[in-house]
This record gives structure tokens, sequence and C-alpha cells, in this order.
């Protein structure tokens, strides 16, 4: 009969002739709080013993932590302290996953908590409620030597407290922001060598881009005012903003000219008064209306880059959406409305071989339209049956849906984006605050680590001139 049965614990002796329980912690604990003069216990040998047999202590940890893990769910920081003490035994992530039944994947977010003592603390619940390992594993991410480490964990454990639901989204703003600063940082140096002018956010707000000027007033309406051309003019700059360019998975810097002395050109189009004079505003007004195209540009520059950032995580989100063995319950519903609305983001889509269906199946590209190459998304779905077949077809919705999107589309859906938002979000995808204003233009934004140190610019095709005005031209 076991130990357990019998209702004893099982123990080992050490090098010093103490018994060590290995089996039945709990029980011999709960019997020395009642008050037992003694504890029956089934002694069991152990072939290694000695404290410099590495495998004699793999063996024992990985039976104890089997012990734990199923009569009882250990905590996240004690499974934590097991996987090191076996990594720290010379085991791989591998071999840990094998020995102990542990998805790889598990193991290496817990190797790195348990490198990081910020990580390792709120794993454990210090200062706050016990973090969840993936989340954890984030934290340790950001705790290194850099100058923004302390403010970025501050941010994700925040979020990780009060919105849990958007912690990745948090993080993949966070991953931008330090890249972002990186790319910019080295495209300033350069600039600047070259004698360029680089504008922060706020002297952007303050300047005005070049395509909403013409050279002089005497040009014809609407003539471009070539960058080539202004780099002789005392205002000439730039401000740098980082794009991502989805069909490599790249992220680059652009630098978009500005002029900070625009009253040496003239405004693009000139503005129709009508017959009404125009009203004489005092300083103090103009100043409010400046501030107040500061603040409106502010924003558009924060929420373009959070949507850039909510794209990165939404499209990781629809990659494993599709992945799934089983659709969710109304995707042929889905489908079926989809293909009969015909949208134009559809066909394009369909023409171009469905290049973002076939990245978020992990699908090669793409030839081409005129390519006569066999599409791979053709190929998959020759040999789908029954759910898979449906996940395929809806992958070609969800991409060119995902294609129909733009980073002003926060603040000017089409109505395909709000049907492509309003079935997200009834699949459970954790919208990010940007993606809810699709959805409700005056929904709260709450999940931003740092709106003052964005720095980026904003796109669409919009020529006003207006104060008020925030949009740019594309390129």
């Amino acid at each position: 009969m076991s130990a357990q049965k019998c209702g004893s614990s099982t123990v080992r002796v050490d090098d010093a002739g103490r018994l060590i329980v290995r089996k039945g912690q709990r029980r011999t604990l709960a019997a020395c709080k009642a008050g037992l003069p003694k504890v029956r216990v089934l002694i069991e040998p152990e072939p290694h013993t000695g404290e410099d047999d590495a495998d004699g202590q793999i063996a024992r940890i990985v039976d104890q932590h089997a012990e734990n893990y199923h009569r009882a769910a250990i905590t996240e920081a004690d499974a934590a302290n097991v996987h090191q003490q076996l990594l720290d035994l010379g085991l791989s992530a591998g071999q840990i996953a094998r020995r102990t039944h542990t998805p790889v994947k598990r193991v290496r977010a817990i190797h790195a908590v348990t490198s990081s003592s910020m990580a390792r603390a709120a794993l454990g619940g210090v200062g706050g409620p016990p973090l969840r390992l993936d989340h954890a594993a984030v934290v340790a991410e950001f705790d290194d030597d850099r100058e923004d480490s302390a403010d970025a964990v501050e941010v994700l454990l925040e979020a990780a407290e009060h919105s849990p639901e958007r912690f990745e989204h948090v993080a993949q703003r966070l991953r931008d922001d330090r890249e972002e600063r990186r790319l910019v940082a080295e495209h300033t140096q350069t600039l600047s060598g070259q004698g360029v002018r680089v504008l922060t956010d706020d002297e952007a707000s303050d300047a005005t881009e070049l395509y909403r000027l013409r050279p002089t007033a005497d040009s014809p309406q609407g003539t471009h005012l070539d960058a080539e051309e202004h780099t002789s003019c005392p205002g000439h700059a730039v401000h740098l903003a980082m794009r991502m360019d989805w069909s490599t998975n790249q992220k680059r810097i652009e630098a978009a000219p500005y002029c900070t002395e625009p009253d040496r050109h003239a405004p693009r189009y000139n503005r129709d008064t009508g017959s009404e004079p125009a009203l004489e505003l005092t300083d103090e007004q103009v100043e409010e209306a400046k501030e107040q195209k500061r603040v409106q540009r502010r924003r558009v520059i924060t929420n373009n880059r959070k949507w850039e950032s909510a794209t990165t995580h939404r499209r990781q989100w629809l990659a494993e959406f599709i992945a799934r063995k089983k659709p969710a319950a109304d995707a042929a519903a889905f489908i079926a409305l989809t293909l009969a609305g015909g949208s134009h983001d559809v066909r394009k889509a369909m023409e171009s071989g469905s290049p973002t269906a076939c990245a978020l199946l992990g699908l090669p590209a793409p030839a081409g339209y005129y390519s006569s190459e066999p599409r791979p998304l053709v190929e998959a779905a020759k040999t789908a049956t029954g759910a898979r077949a449906t996940q395929l077809s809806l992958a070609v919705l969800l991409g060119a849906y995902e294609d129909g999107t733009r980073r002003e589309s926060w603040r000017s859906p089409t109505r395909e984006t709000v049907a492509y938002f309003t079935a997200l979000r009834d699949w459970r995808y954790p919208l990010s605050d940007v993606e809810c204003l699709v959805l409700d233009p005056d929904a709260d934004q709450t999940d931003d680590p740092d709106e003052s140190g964005d720095q980026a610019d904003d796109t669409a095709d919009d020529t006003d001139d207006d104060v008020g005005d925030d949009t740019e031209e594309p390129r």
C-alpha cells in the first residue's frame, strides 16, 4: 500500500541523518499544527542523495514538482522556483519541458522571469496582486539597464492590475516607443550632421507641413512646394516618424518636410470666406486657437502611433484566432454576409492573392496578380475540409478587412471597418482604447503609457488649411 493511501508522508534521509519530507508536505504540516506528537512516514531510499549529484537532485525536484502539480495547483512563483533550480542544475528549456511535461514556451517565460528581480517580485505578489506568468515575462523584458526601464515596468504593473485584457496592447506600445526612439535618434544624428533641423512633436505642432504651402502668393493655387527646393528656406525642417511596412514586417523612419517660417510662402489654396467680413480676433483668441490646434495635433499623433501598435497585436491575435481547429460559432454567417456585401477591400484582396491572409496563415506570400505560379492559399484550400476550409475563408476576409484599415481609421472609419471591429469585439478580441474609437468616437482613452513621448506624424488626404485641422497629405 502506498504511503498516500495509508495516510503517511514519504521522506528521505539527508547526509546529516535528518528526515526530509518529499511527498505529503501539507499532511505533515497539518499534523504538526494539530499538535500530534508523531507523524507516520515512509522512508524511501534515494539512489542519489549527494549534494553534488546533479542527476539525483534533478530526479528529486522533478518528482516533487509532479507530485504537487497534479495533487494541488502550485503557484506561478513556486513553478518558477522549480524550473530555475533545474536550469541551475544544467538542464535546457527543452529538457525541462520534457521532464516536467511543460510547454517549452512556458519554461522559457519562467527562465526570463527568474532573471529579473522585478518580475520575480511581481510574480510572487510582492507589492500587489500576483502577476500571470506571461505578464511577468513581459515585465522581465523591460527590466533592463535602459533609462526608461523603471517607468515602463510601472506602466506594465498598472495595466496588469487594472486592465489585464489590454496588457498586450500596452506592452506592444512600449516596445514600439523604444524602437522608435532608437531609430529617431540614429536618423537625427545623421540629419543633424547634414545641417537639417529635426523637429520634436511640439515643434512640429507649431510648424506647417510643406504640402499645405505653395512657394509664393504669386504661384497658382495648388502649386506644390517641392521639398528639395525648400531646403534653401531658413525655416526648412523635418519631423521623423516610424512607419510599419506590413509587406516586409519591417519598421522604417520617414522624414516629413516642414516649414517653421510659413509666412515666407503662401497657403496652397486660398480660403474662400464669401461675402462676410472676416472676424478680427484678439491676440488672446489667436493664441487660444493655436493651442487648440496643438492639442488636436498631439491627439492625432498619439492615436496614430497607438493604432499602429494595436495593429501589431491585432494581427498576432488574428493569426491565433484562425489557427484554431474550431471556427467561431457565427463564422459561416460572417463569411456569407461579407461576401454578399461585395466590398472593394475584399475584391482587391482576392485579386492580389490575399497576401495578408497568407501572412496570418503562415503561408508564403503570393507572387502577384499576373504570375502563373500557384497561389499558396489556393493550394491550401485544395486539401482543406470542414472546419479548416471555414477558417481559410475567414482568413481571406479578415485579411481583406485588415488591408482596408488605415492609421486614421480610428477617426474616420468606413462602414466595412465598423463591421469588422464589431465582429472582432464579439469574438472576444480585446479592443485597445484607440480601436474602441472605431465603434464609439466618444470612448474614453485610458491605456496610453505615455502620450508625451511619441515621435510620430499624421497621414491623411486633406488639403484644408484650417487652424484646427490636423491632417496631412498621404506620402
